[in-house]
């Protein structure tokens, strides 16, 4: 197997028996991966505590080089011939008697080793920092609680990032998100986003950030949310809860909106609910949550207020009830496209 070579090759390579051509290969190896250099520190740590430095002659044969790593490690009983075997022939060895101390100690270098080997490939020792992806697909949500405690509602075609440690509390995110944020004596939670940066302490708060809109919409829930440039040449806006603030792409800036996004997390919670809003807050809200767009023929149907609390909404369910609260005749143009007619309100 793969592992075993490369073993074979870093023993070889700690205790001098290696040719240049398989040094040269192994270091190919460390640098081809991060977990590949970790392993390989790690096996250096290991022979760097078990003693001063041994001599031993160049050999290629490996079973003698774990013999010199053995005895590095564990002061074996076994010493090694200088005098190079001809090729594909083992090499002569003395046998000395081993104490009952010398055979435990054998055998926990190879217990050890074996260890060592067994987590290291089975992921014990990537390097830092290792990032976690958590992604949606179309239709798709989910809900993560991060190592902190904060919790995280993904919307569809979602990914969030970060470091497995989460020493900093920062979150990368594509996509649309609602975050539970847990405070922490004090230290920050970063969502990035693109060049926007999301920064709070302990708070609740939706993010709509997919990489095909030109803005970035936050509107907080509970607490205070700081939104601006993540490369804090500028100030950033702060955001109260019942706020929302936008950064634009093209402008590279942000800035608290006149109205609160409607309906935000609607997504989350599968309800839609208005009270005497205007229709263009209602139409806005549904053309997020279903992902169409609703068109009107005349600007003054926008003015028409509307009530109405919708639990799991059905969008044919919502374009009947316009139509009827407000006399309007609502046609479909395409798959995501309807086209919406009336007198509307003065």
């Amino acid at each position: 197997m793969e592992q075993n070579f490369y073993t074979d090759l870093i023993a070889g390579y700690l205790s001098g028996n290696i040719s240049p051509a398989e040094q040269e290969q192994l270091f190919a190896w460390i640098e081809a991966a991060p977990e590949h250099r970790a392993f390989f520190e790690e096996m250096l740590r290991l022979w760097s505590i078990s003693g001063p430095e041994t001599e031993v002659p160049i050999k290629t044969d490996t079973d003698q080089a774990w013999a010199a790593l053995e005895m590095r490690l564990f002061g074996g009983g076994g010493i090694i011939n200088d005098e190079k075997p001809p090729l594909k022939s083992k090499p002569s060895a003395k046998i000395i008697p081993l104490s009952i101390k010398n055979i435990a100690l054998r055998v926990a270098a190879v217990i050890l080793l074996a260890v060592a080997i067994g987590i290291w490939w089975l992921g014990g020792f990537k390097s830092e920092p290792q990032q976690l992806l958590v992604e949606t697909g179309a239709k798709e949500r989910r809900e993560i609680v991060l190592p902190d405690g904060s919790e995280v509602w993904l919307n569809e075609n979602t990914r969030l990032t970060y470091e497995r440690s989460f020493r900093e509390r920062v979150v990368t995110l594509e996509g649309e998100a609602f975050f539970d944020i847990t405070q922490q004596d004090g230290q920050t939670f970063t969502i990035l986003s693109g060049e926007a940066a999301t920064v709070v302490l302990g708070t609740s708060f939706n993010v709509r950030a997919y990489p095909t809109e030109d803005r970035i919409e936050v509107t907080v829930a509970t607490g205070r949310v700081a939104l601006g440039r993540a490369a804090a040449d500028a100030e950033p806006v702060l955001l109260e809860a019942g706020v929302s603030g936008v950064f634009d792409k093209t402008t590279r800036s942000a800035e608290v909106i006149a109205e609160p996004v409607s309906n935000a997390d609607a997504w989350k919670n599968m309800r839609l609910n208005f009270h005497d809003a205007p229709v263009r807050q209602v139409l806005e809200a549904m053309e997020r949550y279903f992902g169409i767009r609703l068109e009107v023929t005349n600007n003054q149907i926008l003015k028409c207020p509307l009530t109405g609390d919708f639990p799991d909404p059905r969008l044919e369910d919502m374009l009947n009830r316009l139509s009827f609260a407000l006399d309007l005749q609502i046609t479909q143009q395409d798959s995501t496209t309807y086209s919406i007619q009336g007198r509307g309100c003065e």
